[in-house]
Formats: C-alpha cells, structure tokens, sequence
C-alpha cells in the first residue's frame, strides 16, 4: 500500500491530502501605478491583492515567476510580458539581460524567499518593493500524526508554520517544491525536490514516493 501523502499549503490537489497549514492576510497600501514600467509577481497571491486594490495594475506588463502565476494573471486580465522560471534567481537574470532600464514595481509578501531585488537594486536596476500581502498560520488546521507519510510543502512559511506545532520523525519522507523551501527544513531532515517549481510537479514527486519509487 503506498504512504498516505499530505499536501502542506494553501491550496488543495486533487491527488494529495490537503493540510491547508497557511493563509493569506491580503493589504491596500496605496500605490501609484504611473510610477512604475511594470510589475513583478512571484504568486498568485500577489495577484489577488492586486485585483482587490482596482483594476489599474493591468495597465503595465508582467514579469511572473512560473508558468501558473503568468496563466492567473493573464486570466484575471494582465498583460504577461515574460515568465521565469527559479524564483529570485531566474527573474534576477531576465531582467539584468533585458529589461535593466525599467522601473518596477514588485509586489510582494511581507516575508519574502529571496532578496533578488536587492541584488538588482544594487546593481543599479530601479524597484520598488510594495508589501501587498502576507501569509500567516493557520492554526485551525489539522496536523497529520501518521508515523510514516510523505509531507511535500509548497513553500518556506508551510515548512514554518508546521515546525511550530509539530515535528519531523525518521519516518516521514519530505518533499518540497524548491530549494528555498528546502532551506527552510531542519538539519538532517533528507528531502527530495520537485523537478519544477510547481505543485503538479511537486504531488507528482510525492506520489512517486508515496509508492516506494522516488529516489530518498
């Protein structure tokens, strides 16, 4: 029989058992769109917030980091420029290489993953990072206590936020959706890291483990 597989996020899979350990607290700051040469998304979260403060931001183009983020955006009406892939990393290379001279808006979580826009603001790139939204625990949410089950998290705050009610036992087999959640794992938890940055990919892994065929 394969492992039961709990999914730690915000959002559900149809094929994992969802641990919804996190939620997101959506802000209205006051921003000036005419500010700014476009924007930047890490999430679809980021989305959210930004269709909650008008409809404004579909004016200007879209750098999104995965393919997920960019098919939201477009669907709630933006204008998707380009779509990277690597979280800070990738969006760090594609804008040196071609959009360097524009100002940007990134619309992010209180608590980022990455410090890519330092980086580009040091190296002399003009953006502007506006807290839009932030993620918080949920701690209505039900931990699992199975001895043996993969747990695959979709971010660092999941990985948090389960670390403050629970812990990791030998027996659990982890798998996360990049490496800056990976980071986020305590020292000598072994994990396995999904081949893309997505959830499918990430449920895809689990489910593979699940089944005594992924490599841990």
């Amino acid at each position: 029989m394969p492992l039961p597989l709990y999914l730690f996020s915000k959002t559900p899979h149809p094929d994992a058992i969802h641990v919804p350990i996190i939620k997101t607290l959506y802000l209205r700051p006051s921003i000036d769109f005419s500010c700014y040469d476009g924007i930047i998304l890490t999430s679809k979260q980021a989305v959210k917030a930004l269709e909650k403060l008008g409809t404004q931001w579909r004016d200007l183009p879209l750098l999104c980091v995965g393919t997920k983020t960019a098919a939201y955006a477009r669907r709630c009406g933006g204008r998707v420029l380009q779509c990277a892939e690597g979280y800070g990393d990738g969006l760090e290379r594609l804008i040196l290489e071609a959009y360097a001279s524009q100002r940007w808006l990134y619309a992010r979580p209180r608590k980022a993953a990455s410090n890519f826009a330092e980086r580009l603001r040091c190296a002399g790139v003009a953006v502007e990072d506006i807290v839009i939204y932030e993620t918080a625990c949920n701690d209505a949410a039900q931990i699992p206590d199975d001895a043996e089950a993969v747990m695959a998290f979709t971010s660092p705050s999941a990985v948090a936020c389960f670390l403050r009610r629970s812990a990791f036992l030998p027996t659990h087999r982890v798998a996360v959706i990049g490496r800056t959640t990976a980071a986020a794992l305590p020292p000598g938890v072994t994990y396995a890291i999904a081949e893309t940055p997505s959830v499918d990919a990430l449920v895809l892994l689990g489910k593979e483990i699940a089944r005594g065929e992924g490599g841990i």
